[in-house]
């Protein structure tokens, strides 16, 4: 079984004029998820090898990725703009776009919750379905007790 591990951070997005933003940021096995993903993104020649990974993603806001239901697969409303599909498996995004709209470039996983397990699989980006160079990572399998154990730290708004 792999480790999640879910942080508040404070991050300045351009769109916030300056000010400080709550996110959250992620950690699989003690790696942040933003580094697993430059690593796929240098290996399939992307990006140069130390490129910045502020280029593509960035953390999920806390006002959408604090609820412990969208790390759980769950919408927290029909208004819940973080899935990429409404029906059959949900597929919360993981790390936001750096233009601040996930559905354009967001990193999304399909994310199974079971009563002992949660996986997340297939995670990829709609702005590169086609030739997605994520094929690699995951699936990750947590215990459903140490990944609520890390839901906890989230301020759920």
């Amino acid at each position: 079984m792999h480790r999640i591990d879910l942080a508040l951070q404070v991050a300045y997005y351009p769109e916030g004029h300056g000010l400080p933003t709550s996110v959250v940021a992620v950690f699989i096995n003690e790696r942040s998820l933003m580094d697993l993903v430059m690593e796929q993104e240098v290996a399939a020649g992307r990006v140069p090898p130390g490129t910045p990974h502020t280029t593509r993603y960035r953390w999920m806001s806390a006002s959408v990725a604090g609820n412990p239901l969208h790390w759980l697969g769950q919408p927290r409303d029909k208004e819940d703009e973080s899935y990429l599909d409404e029906s059959g498996p949900r597929y919360p995004y993981v790390l936001d776009c750096v233009s601040g709209f996930a559905g354009e470039c967001g990193l999304y996983a399909v994310v199974v919750a079971d009563p002992d397990r949660v996986r997340w699989s297939r995670l990829g980006s709609l702005s590169q379905a086609s030739d997605s160079p994520y094929a690699s990572l995951g699936p990750y399998e947590f215990e459903r007790r140490q990944y609520e154990s890390a839901l906890e730290s989230l301020p759920n708004p």
